[in-house]
């Protein structure tokens, strides 16, 4: 009879392991919606990094002068015949 009293857990014990196993859910909880945060925030600030990259790059083109188109060059009947040497 000692053997069955001894393989059952006392009410205590129970509350006991029952509270350490609700803490245990919350803490994993807690630690995975961090994570999420975490991950959230970091795909903002590489979002709003390559937007602010894409903005700068605009303003730096739109403030270089255009580029001169070359003049065109009209071949004379000089170069035509190869040229004078």
């Amino acid at each position: 009879m000692s053997e069955s009293s001894s393989n059952a857990q006392s009410p205590a014990r129970r509350r006991a392991e029952d509270l350490f196993n609700k803490r245990e859910r919350l803490d994993t909880e807690h630690r995975l919606f961090q994570q999420d945060r975490w991950d959230a925030e970091t795909a903002k600030i590489a979002r709003l990094k390559s937007l602010r990259l894409a903005r700068d790059a605009d303003n730096q083109s739109a403030k270089l002068p255009a580029k001169p188109k070359p003049a065109s060059k009209k071949m004379g009947a000089d170069k035509i015949a190869g040229g004078s040497r």
